[in-house]
């Protein structure tokens, strides 16, 4: 193992697999015995996304596809990664704010002052990226036929879909 890693891992517990973030950009991955494998560097990767989906329920969904998890009032656009009758593999897509409060779009969204802080107000645009350096989050098909993250009471729709609630 080159030297520069070896002081990376000084006192950390390893088991069968771990992964150490840098910086953001890239990550040192690791399996079985840190001293004895091989390190492999992987660099982050940003590809564009498309934002439509023919998908009408998370059961027409494939593999590349886009789909939304809703939490509360926020959502977030993921990708799915795999795919079987009754779960899902997605990861978190990398979502940039068009037309936020300080871009010269003509559709900004705009800040409102008044109440416990203020008002935003306006549609918000997104350009998605697929990021393979995310969490892999699992979904399940219920009983009722609705798909919600696994252990969770998040629901999951087709098509990417990010929202984030200023006002909350």
């Amino acid at each position: 193992m080159p030297e520069q890693f070896r002081s990376l891992l000084k006192g950390k517990a390893m088991n069968n697999r771990t992964i150490i973030q840098s910086n953001g950009r890239k990550r040192i991955k690791l399996s079985g015995n840190p001293l004895k494998s091989s390190v492999e560097i992987v660099e982050r990767v940003e590809t564009p996304v498309k934002e439509y989906v023919t998908a009408e329920s998370c059961d027409d969904l494939n593999v590349g596809d886009g789909c939304t998890v809703y939490l509360f009032s926020d959502a977030h656009a993921y990708t799915v990664v795999h795919k079987t009758a009754k779960t899902m593999k997605i990861q978190r897509d990398r979502a940039i704010l068009l037309n936020g409060m300080n871009s010269d779009a003509e559709d900004k969204l705009e800040f409102t002052p008044g109440g416990f802080v203020g008002h935003t107000s306006g549609t918000q645009r997104y350009e998605y990226f697929r990021d393979t350096n995310e969490a892999i989050v699992t979904v399940t098909k219920r009983k009722n036929g609705t798909w919600k993250v696994a252990r969770s009471s998040s629901r999951v729709r087709p098509g990417r879909n990010e929202h984030y609630d200023y006002n909350f």
